[in-house]
C-alpha cells in the first residue's frame, strides 16, 4: 500500500473512532450475508416499526407465523436486521436478538428439545437444519416425531415434503404438501412446492394446472410466479416465462430481490445482457445486495468476462464474508485465469465455512490438477463425489487425471458418468473421444465427436479430434476434410491444424500439398523445428531440392543429441546421395560419428554406411521389428544408390510388408519402389521399340 493510501486509511479509522461507528460497522458487516433462522416464540414482520416493538407482529398474514424459514441478512439498522426469506423472496424485519445464525441453529434447537421434549416446532427446526446438511434420513425422523407430537402442525408436513423432495420421492412429497394445505388453505409455500414436485416429476401439465389454480387464489404471491416461470422454462415457453418474471417485478418494483429473480431467469434463457441489466437495477435499489453481486458475477463468468466476475465475487465477499457461494464463484473464475494458488486459498476459506459444501472440493481439485499435484486432485475429487454424487466438475477433473496417467478405462468411466449427469455438455463428449482414441476405439471416438458437434457444430478442436480417428483408420481424405474444417472454425490454432493436415496429406501421398502446408507453418512459426524436418522428408520423397537445407535447419534447432537426430542425419544423407553430393554425404556421416549419441538404435546404420561394420554385424545388432524397419529401409536405399536394384527391392518390399501406410518408412519405400517400377517400364518400352 502506498504512503498516501496508508494515510487515508489512517484518517478513515481515526474519524470512525471519533464518531463511535467503527464497532457498529464491523458488527453490521458481520451480519450481512449471514443465513439465519428466527427463534421459537418470536416473529418477523414486513413492517419495520412493528418489528421494533417488543410484542412483534402476531398477525397470521405474511410474517407473523412461527413457521420455519431460512433468511439471508441483507442489511443492518441498529438492532434490526432486514432479512430476505429465501424461498418466498419476501423481505422482513427482525430483531438481532430474535434470530440465530444457521451454523448455531442445530445446537439451539437441540437445547430447545432438551428443555421441552414435546416441542414439535423445535423438532421441525432441528430437522430443517439437518436437511440443509444433506442428512435426509435424520431429517425425516425429526419431522415424523414432530407430527407424532402435533398432528395439526402444518409446518411439519410441509418440511417433511421438502425432505421427500430432496430424496427425489415425488409422490410422498406431494402427499405431505397436500396434508399441509388441508391444515392451512392459505399455505402458499406448500402450494408452490407441490407444483414444484410435479415439475420435478416431469408431469409438467399437472404442475402448470396446480400453479394456475393457486395463482387465481393468491394472485400477488411472488413465489407462485417464480415456480410458474420455472415450469414454462422447462416447457420451452420462454415468452410465457418472461411474463411470469416480469409480473414478479411488477408486483414488487422496489424489491431488489425480485430483479435478482428475473435476472436468474434471463441467465437460464441465456440472455446474459438482460440478466446483468436486472442485477444492476437490483444493486441500484440495494447496493448491499450480496445476491445481486453473486448473480451478476456468475453472469459475467458465463460471458467469459472473468475479471468482472472476480470483481463482483470480491464485492460479495466484502458484504457477506460467510457466504460460501462467493468463494466458490470466485474460485471458478480464478480457475479460468489459472491462478491456482488463489483458487486454493478461496476453496480453503469456503471449506472453513462449510466443510461439506457442494462443488468446493471439486474446484480445489481443478487447482491441484493445474499445479500438477495429481494425488491431491484425486483426493479432492473423491471427496467431492462422496458429498455430492452429482458433482460433474469432480468427474471431469478426475477423468483428466486418469487420461494423463494413461488409465484410459477409468477416464472413459468418469466421462461417461459426467455425460449421464449433463448430456448437453459438448466438451464431455469431445474429452471422452480423446480417451477413446487412446484406447484405440476409433469408431467410438468418432461417435463422441459427432455427438459433440451435434450440440455445438462450430468447434474446431472437435473436428481436429475426429480427424485423428479418421487418420487412425487410414481414412485420409476424411481426416484432411476435418482438418480443413477446423482451420476455418478456429484460426487461432491454425499452426496445429496445418501441421496435422500436412501429415495426413503426406500419408495420402499428396506430397506437394503437404509441403505447402509445412511451408505455411514455417511462415507462421519460423522456429518450429518439426515442420522443417517433415518438409525435408516430403521433399526427399519427391527428390526435390531443399530437403537437405530443411534437414540442416532441423538439426540446428534440435542439436546432435535428440532422439530425432540420427533419423534426420540419415534422411539428409539420402538427400545428398540422391543429388550426387557423395563427398558431402561422407562428411555428414563422419560428423555424425563424432557428435551423435552412439547408444541410439539407428547408430549402427551410420556405422554400416561408414563401412565400420559389415551387413552381418549390422543385422546382428537389430533387436526388434522397429529396428528392422529402419535397417531394411536404409539397406534398400544404399543398394539402390549402388545400382543393385534386386537387393534394393528385397529390402524395400520387406518394409512394405511389415509397416503401416502412415509410417515414413512405408511411404519412402513405396515411393522408391514405384520409381523403380516406372524405370523398369520405361526400359521395357525402349526395348520393344
Amino acid at each position: 500500500m502506498t504512503t498516501r493510501k496508508l494515510a487515508c486509511a489512517g484518517l478513515a479509522t481515526l474519524w470512525a473512532s471519533l464518531l463511535g461507528v467503527t464497532g457498529i460497522c464491523e458488527e453490521a458487516n458481520s451480519w450481512v450475508g449471514q443465513r439465519v433462522v428466527s427463534k421459537l416464540g418470536t416473529s418477523v414482520s414486513v413492517d419495520k416499526e412493528v418489528a421494533g416493538r417488543d410484542e412483534g407482529d402476531k398477525s397470521p398474514s405474511r410474517a407473523g407465523r412461527s413457521r420455519f424459514r431460512i433468511f439471508r441478512v441483507e442489511s443492518c439498522d441498529g438492532e434490526l436486521l432486514k432479512v430476505l426469506a429465501e424461498k418466498e423472496r419476501i423481505y422482513f424485519w427482525a430483531k438481532k436478538s430474535d434470530v440465530v445464525p444457521t451454523e448455531q441453529a442445530l445446537d439451539y434447537y437441540a437445547q430447545q428439545i432438551k428443555g421441552d421434549p414435546r416441542n414439535a416446532q423445535a423438532y421441525v427446526g432441528h430437522g430443517n437444519i439437518i436437511l440443509e446438511s444433506g442428512d435426509i434420513g435424520s431429517a425425516l425422523f425429526d419431522f415424523g416425531r414432530a407430527i407424532e407430537l402435533d398432528s395439526k402442525q402444518e409446518d411439519a408436513y410441509y418440511s417433511r415434503g421438502n425432505a421427500w423432495l430432496a430424496k427425489n420421492d415425488w409422490e410422498n412429497a406431494i402427499t405431505d404438501y397436500s396434508l399441509a394445505i388441508q391444515l392451512d388453505r392459505d399455505f402458499v409455500a406448500a402450494y408452490a412446492e407441490r407444483s414444484h414436485a410435479y415439475l420435478l416429476k416431469e408431469d409438467l401439465n399437472k404442475a402448470l394446472e396446480e400453479c394456475d389454480k393457486t395463482i387465481q387464489l393468491h394472485p400477488k404471491e411472488l413465489q407462485l410466479y417464480e415456480i410458474h416461470g420455472k415450469i414454462l422454462l422447462r416447457k420451452k415457453d420462454f415468452a410465457g416465462a418472461r411474463n411470469d418474471y416480469n409480473k414478479i417485478v411488477e408486483l414488487a418494483p422496489q424489491c431488489s430481490s425480485c430483479y435478482v429473480t428475473r435476472g436468474e431467469a434471463w441467465r437460464i434463457m441465456d440472455e446474459l445482457d438482460k440478466a446483468i441489466e436486472d442485477f444492476d437495477h437490483a444493486l441500484s435499489i440495494n447496493p448491499q445486495s450480496s445476491d445481486a453481486y453473486f448473480n451478476r458475477g456468475s453472469a459475467w463468468y458465463e460471458k467469459h468476462e472473468v475479471d468482472k466476475a472476480i470483481a463482483d465475487f470480491t464485492a460479495q465477499i466484502r458484504l457477506a464474508p460467510k457466504d460460501i457461494r462467493a468463494y466458490r464463484g470466485r474460485g471458478l473464475a480464478l480457475v479460468a485465469k489459472k491462478d491456482w494458488d488463489q483458487v486454493i486459498l478461496d476453496c480453503n476459506q469456503g471449506i472453513k465455512i462449510d466443510p461439506i459444501a457442494e462443488r468446493i472440493y471439486s474446484i480445489r481439485a481443478s487447482a491441484w490438477l493445474g499445479k500438477g499435484e495429481f494425488d491431491r486432485a484425486i483426493r479432492d475429487s473423491n471427496r467431492a463425489i462422496e458429498y455430492d454424487p452429482g458433482d460433474i466438475l469432480a468427474y471431469k477433473t478426475r477423468a483428466k487425471i486418469w487420461l494423463l496417467n494413461q488409465e484410459f478405462d477409468s477416464a472413459v468411466a468418469d466421462y461417461t458418468k459426467a455425460i449421464q449427469l449433463d448430456p448437453k455438455d459438448a466438451d464431455l463428449y469431445r474429452d471422452r473421444a480423446l480417451a477413446r482414441l487412446a484406447q484405440l476405439e476409433w469408431d467410438e471416438a468418432i461417435k463422441d465427436c459427432n455427438q459433440s458437434l451435434q450440440i455445438k457444430p462450430d468447434r474446431g478442436e472437435v473436428y481436429s479430434t475426429r480427424s485423428s480417428a479418421w487418420a487412425a483408420q487410414d481414412e485420409w481424405e476424411k481426416a484432411i476434410e476435418d482438418c480443413t474444417k477446423a482451420l476455418q472454425l478456429d484460426p487461432e490454432n491454425r499452426v496445429s491444424y496445418l501441421g496435422s493436415r500436412a501429415r495426413f496429406r503426406f500419408c495420402a501421398r499428396q506430397f506437394d500439398k503437404a509441403i505447402d502446408d509445412y511451408s505455411e507453418v514455417i511462415r507462421l512459426q519460423p522456429e518450429k523445428a518439426d515442420a522443417y524436418g517433415e518438409r525435408a522428408i516430403a521433399s526427399l520423397i519427391l527428390r526435390r531440392e531443399g530437403s537437405v537445407d530443411d534437414a540442416k535447419t532441423f538439426l540446428k534447432h534440435v542439436g546432435w543429441h535428440s532422439r530425432d537426430t540420427i533419423p534426420m542425419v540419415l534422411a539428409m544423407y539420402v538427400g545428398m546421395r540422391q543429388s550426387k553430393q557423395h563427398a558431402e554425404a561422407k562428411e555428414l556421416l563422419d560428423e555424425a560419428s563424432k557428435k551423435c549419441d552412439h547408444t541410439e538404435w539407428l547408430y549402427p546404420i551410420v556405422q554400416y554406411l561408414r563401412h565400420e561394420i559389415d551387413l552381418k554385424k549390422l543385422l546382428a545388432k537389430v533387436q526388434d521389428e522397429e529396428q528392422q524397419l529402419g535397417t531394411h529401409l536404409y539397406l534398400g536405399l544404399d543398394f539402390l544408390f549402388a545400382d543393385q536394384s534386386e537387393q534394393a527391392r528385397d529390402h524395400l518390399h520387406w518394409v512394405l510388408e511389415h509397416s503401416s501406410e502412415d509410417r515414413f518408412e512405408f511411404v519412402l519405400a513405396r515411393s522408391e519402389l514405384d520409381r523403380l517400377e516406372k524405370q523398369a517400364q520405361q526400359v521395357g518400352d525402349r526395348v520393344k521399340r
